[in-house]
């Protein structure tokens, strides 16, 4: 006997269940961050650019180490060549947003850290999340 096929199928359920199936909060969340870490002048026409790469990338990240290593710079404003572990998190989530290990998320609350990163350290940190990766 087959089951019994749904009668109402809730369409919250089934736009979440398509947006995570097509990763697009991923991909918005992505654009979002890349729009805000460059500024273009035509956001409309980078949007477009970046959505290209995507295209030939296929699922290669928006961001490689080039850019983790320049995010390292605007994120040690001190020029100390160092940044916290607390502001690497933060820096993760900002890049992630709701995407960012739980770990990111409570570094609003954490102590701060007296072991400061490095800019490899800083970039490796960035680069092994699962949702960044680099090309």
């Amino acid at each position: 006997m087959e089951p019994q096929k749904k009668l109402f199928e809730d369409p919250k359920a089934k736009t979440q269940e398509y947006l995570e199936q097509h990763k697009l909060a991923e991909l918005m969340e992505g654009l979002l961050a890349e729009l805000m870490y460059n500024k273009p002048a035509n956001p409309k026409q980078y949007i477009v650019m970046q959505l290209e790469k995507v295209k030939v990338a296929g699922t290669k990240p928006l961001l490689n180490k080039q850019d983790l290593d320049t995010m390292f710079g605007m994120f040690d404003v001190t020029n100390r060549g160092a940044v916290t572990e607390q502001q690497a998190r933060n820096a993760l989530k900002t890049v992630l947003g709701s995407r960012a290990p739980t770990a990111a998320a409570a570094a609003a609350d954490a102590p701060p850290d007296t072991v400061p990163l490095g800019r490899d350290d800083f970039v490796q940190l960035m680069d092994s999340s699962a949702e960044l990766g680099s090309s």
